[in-house]
């Protein structure tokens, strides 16, 4: 069985656009993507952004907005 917006975005999707629909999936699956990479490059950003195809100020951007910071994925020693 598929998913629809409204499994994707509980309780949300109902009263949402397309649209925004759209961007909130979106948003969430490339936060989601920047987490298990920088989590699979232990927080190293130059591996990450290699493995994504962005530059460096990019990545920090799309960090910023997501409120990730690379040392939350440095395993402590």
């Amino acid at each position: 069985m598929k998913a629809g917006p409204v499994d994707l975005l509980p309780g949300v999707a109902e009263e949402m656009s397309l649209k925004e629909v759209c961007r909130t999936a979106l948003e969430n699956v490339e936060r989601e993507y920047l987490r298990s990479l920088l989590t699979r490059t232990k927080g190293n950003i130059s591996r990450a952004t290699q493995l994504a195809g962005i530059n460096r100020r990019t990545m920090y951007n799309k960090l910023a907005a997501y409120g990730l910071t690379r040392s939350d994925f440095i395993p402590s020693k």
